[in-house]
Protein backbone atom coordinates (compact mmCIF):
# COMPACT_ATOMS: atom_id res chain seq x y z
CA UNK A 1 0.00 0.00 0.00
CA UNK A 2 2.99 2.21 0.70
CA UNK A 3 3.89 2.01 -3.21
CA UNK A 4 1.17 4.99 -4.07
CA UNK A 5 2.27 7.89 -3.24
CA UNK A 6 1.79 10.64 -0.94
CA UNK A 7 0.49 8.92 2.20
CA UNK A 8 2.94 9.75 5.13
CA UNK A 9 5.68 7.02 5.15
CA UNK A 10 5.87 8.14 1.42
CA UNK A 11 7.89 11.29 1.64
CA UNK A 12 11.09 11.54 1.79
CA UNK A 13 10.68 13.84 5.26
CA UNK A 14 14.76 14.47 5.76
CA UNK A 15 15.10 16.13 2.26
CA UNK A 16 11.84 18.28 2.90
CA UNK A 17 13.44 19.62 6.22
CA UNK A 18 16.75 20.13 5.09
CA UNK A 19 15.69 21.83 1.74
CA UNK A 20 13.56 24.09 3.83
CA UNK A 21 16.27 24.75 6.44
CA UNK A 22 18.74 25.58 3.55
CA UNK A 23 16.53 28.33 1.38
CA UNK A 24 15.80 29.66 5.54
CA UNK A 25 19.61 29.82 5.69
CA UNK A 26 22.55 32.18 4.53
CA UNK A 27 21.30 32.22 0.72
CA UNK A 28 23.07 30.15 -0.61
CA UNK A 29 22.63 28.42 -4.12
CA UNK A 30 19.90 25.62 -3.60
CA UNK A 31 18.57 22.76 -6.06
CA UNK A 32 15.00 22.16 -6.05
CA UNK A 33 13.72 18.31 -6.47
CA UNK A 34 11.24 18.42 -8.58
CA UNK A 35 8.88 15.50 -8.95
CA UNK A 36 7.53 14.11 -12.32
CA UNK A 37 3.72 13.33 -11.73
CA UNK A 38 3.42 11.37 -14.68
CA UNK A 39 5.72 8.49 -13.95
CA UNK A 40 5.48 8.86 -10.36
CA UNK A 41 8.86 9.80 -9.26
CA UNK A 42 11.77 12.26 -9.16
CA UNK A 43 13.24 14.25 -11.88
CA UNK A 44 16.96 13.31 -12.49
CA UNK A 45 18.60 16.28 -9.85
CA UNK A 46 20.16 17.66 -13.31
CA UNK A 47 16.62 18.69 -14.43
CA UNK A 48 15.97 19.90 -11.39
CA UNK A 49 15.87 23.74 -11.04
CA UNK A 50 18.02 25.43 -8.75
CA UNK A 51 17.18 29.05 -6.69
CA UNK A 52 19.91 31.47 -5.69
CA UNK A 53 19.42 33.61 -2.47
CA UNK A 54 17.04 33.08 0.51
CA UNK A 55 13.40 33.67 -0.90
CA UNK A 56 10.76 35.66 1.09
CA UNK A 57 8.43 33.18 1.38
CA UNK A 58 8.55 29.44 1.26
CA UNK A 59 5.11 27.69 -0.15
CA UNK A 60 4.87 23.72 1.19
CA UNK A 61 1.45 22.01 0.02
CA UNK A 62 0.13 18.67 0.21
CA UNK A 63 -2.98 16.53 1.08
CA UNK A 64 -1.81 15.50 4.57
CA UNK A 65 0.14 18.64 5.67
CA UNK A 66 -0.68 19.34 9.14
CA UNK A 67 -2.48 15.74 9.56
CA UNK A 68 -1.91 14.64 13.72
CA UNK A 69 -1.77 11.20 14.97
CA UNK A 70 -4.76 9.83 16.77
CA UNK A 71 -4.75 7.34 19.63
CA UNK A 72 -4.89 3.47 17.71
CA UNK A 73 -8.10 2.75 18.75
CA UNK A 74 -9.87 5.45 16.31
CA UNK A 75 -7.93 3.71 13.62
CA UNK A 76 -10.71 0.88 13.67
CA UNK A 77 -12.60 -0.33 12.40
CA UNK A 78 -12.12 -0.05 8.54
CA UNK A 79 -13.80 2.87 6.94
CA UNK A 80 -13.62 2.10 3.38
CA UNK A 81 -13.09 -1.17 0.64
CA UNK A 82 -9.46 -0.59 0.32
CA UNK A 83 -9.10 -0.53 4.15
CA UNK A 84 -11.12 -3.74 4.33
CA UNK A 85 -9.68 -5.81 1.67
CA UNK A 86 -5.68 -4.84 2.10
CA UNK A 87 -5.10 -3.57 5.28
CA UNK A 88 -7.82 -6.08 7.28
CA UNK A 89 -5.63 -6.32 9.85
CA UNK A 90 -4.46 -2.57 10.40
CA UNK A 91 -1.00 -2.62 9.96
CA UNK A 92 -0.69 -0.04 7.09
CA UNK A 93 -3.04 2.04 9.33
CA UNK A 94 -0.70 2.29 12.01
CA UNK A 95 2.27 2.73 10.04
CA UNK A 96 0.78 5.77 8.50
CA UNK A 97 -0.11 6.62 11.96
CA UNK A 98 3.30 6.36 13.74
CA UNK A 99 4.78 8.27 10.79
CA UNK A 100 3.12 11.21 11.92
CA UNK A 101 3.42 10.86 15.39
CA UNK A 102 7.19 10.59 15.13
CA UNK A 103 8.53 11.59 11.51
CA UNK A 104 6.40 14.63 10.43
CA UNK A 105 6.26 16.83 13.23
CA UNK A 106 10.11 18.03 12.64
CA UNK A 107 8.72 18.85 9.38
CA UNK A 108 5.78 20.33 10.10
CA UNK A 109 7.22 22.71 12.88
CA UNK A 110 9.25 24.67 10.15
CA UNK A 111 5.83 25.97 8.77
CA UNK A 112 5.24 29.24 10.24
CA UNK A 113 1.70 30.28 8.80
CA UNK A 114 -0.92 27.43 8.01
CA UNK A 115 -3.19 27.31 5.17
CA UNK A 116 -6.20 25.04 4.35
CA UNK A 117 -7.96 24.74 1.11
CA UNK A 118 -11.12 23.52 2.59
CA UNK A 119 -13.20 20.97 0.53
CA UNK A 120 -16.90 21.36 1.63
CA UNK A 121 -17.49 17.36 1.68
CA UNK A 122 -15.35 14.36 1.19
CA UNK A 123 -17.65 13.16 -1.67
CA UNK A 124 -15.82 15.66 -3.57
CA UNK A 125 -12.83 14.47 -3.19
CA UNK A 126 -13.15 11.27 -6.12
CA UNK A 127 -14.43 14.30 -8.86
CA UNK A 128 -12.27 16.61 -8.32
CA UNK A 129 -8.87 14.40 -8.19
CA UNK A 130 -10.30 12.27 -11.74
CA UNK A 131 -10.27 15.90 -12.88
CA UNK A 132 -6.43 16.74 -12.37
CA UNK A 133 -5.36 13.04 -13.93
CA UNK A 134 -7.66 13.60 -17.32
CA UNK A 135 -6.01 16.95 -17.54
CA UNK A 136 -2.41 15.75 -16.69
CA UNK A 137 -3.50 13.10 -19.21
CA UNK A 138 -4.18 15.22 -22.24
CA UNK A 139 -1.38 17.38 -21.22
CA UNK A 140 1.17 14.48 -21.56
CA UNK A 141 -0.36 13.58 -24.88
CA UNK A 142 -0.57 17.00 -26.06
CA UNK A 143 3.55 17.09 -25.68
CA UNK A 144 4.19 13.67 -26.26
CA UNK A 145 5.57 12.84 -22.71
CA UNK A 146 5.16 9.25 -20.84
CA UNK A 147 1.50 8.61 -19.31
CA UNK A 148 1.84 5.17 -18.47
CA UNK A 149 1.78 6.30 -14.59
CA UNK A 150 -1.03 8.25 -14.58
CA UNK A 151 -4.31 6.30 -13.35
CA UNK A 152 -7.26 5.40 -15.04
CA UNK A 153 -11.51 6.04 -12.86
CA UNK A 154 -11.12 3.21 -11.15
CA UNK A 155 -7.67 3.66 -9.97
CA UNK A 156 -8.30 7.02 -9.09
CA UNK A 157 -11.40 5.88 -6.99
CA UNK A 158 -8.88 2.91 -5.12
CA UNK A 159 -6.16 5.77 -4.93
CA UNK A 160 -8.33 8.59 -2.92
CA UNK A 161 -9.02 5.70 -0.31
CA UNK A 162 -5.28 6.00 0.96
CA UNK A 163 -6.20 9.57 2.49
CA UNK A 164 -9.81 8.81 3.37
CA UNK A 165 -9.50 8.42 6.68
CA UNK A 166 -6.89 11.40 7.26
CA UNK A 167 -8.83 13.62 4.93
CA UNK A 168 -12.28 13.66 7.02
CA UNK A 169 -10.04 13.95 9.97
CA UNK A 170 -8.14 16.65 8.43
CA UNK A 171 -11.26 18.63 7.80
CA UNK A 172 -12.82 18.42 11.05
CA UNK A 173 -9.68 19.70 12.95
CA UNK A 174 -7.42 21.52 10.61
CA UNK A 175 -10.07 24.73 10.54
CA UNK A 176 -9.98 25.42 13.76
CA UNK A 177 -5.91 24.94 14.23
CA UNK A 178 -5.18 27.17 10.44
CA UNK A 179 -4.46 30.81 10.36
CA UNK A 180 -6.30 31.67 7.05
CA UNK A 181 -9.10 28.93 6.06
CA UNK A 182 -10.02 28.96 2.38
CA UNK A 183 -13.50 27.19 1.71
CA UNK A 184 -13.79 26.00 -1.50
CA UNK A 185 -17.31 24.93 -3.03
CA UNK A 186 -18.03 22.01 -5.68
CA UNK A 187 -16.42 24.09 -8.63
CA UNK A 188 -12.90 24.48 -6.18
CA UNK A 189 -14.26 28.21 -6.01
CA UNK A 190 -13.31 30.09 -3.10
CA UNK A 191 -15.94 31.06 -1.41
CA UNK A 192 -15.51 32.65 1.85
CA UNK A 193 -11.87 33.09 4.04
CA UNK A 194 -11.49 33.12 7.24
CA UNK A 195 -8.62 34.50 9.17
CA UNK A 196 -8.17 37.70 7.63
CA UNK A 197 -7.60 40.14 10.56
CA UNK A 198 -10.47 43.10 9.07
CA UNK A 199 -9.09 45.88 10.90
Amino acid sequence: MLAVRGAPGTHDVNLGVELIERLKGDGDVTALPLLDKAVDDRKPPDQWPVFAGRPAVIIVEGWCLGAEAVPSAELEPAINTLEKQQDAQGVWRNYVNEQLRRVYPRLFSLCDVWVMLAAPDWNLVYGWRLRQETRLRDKCREQGFDDSALMSPEAVATFIQHYERITRRCLEQIPARADFLLSLDEQLQIVRISGIDEE
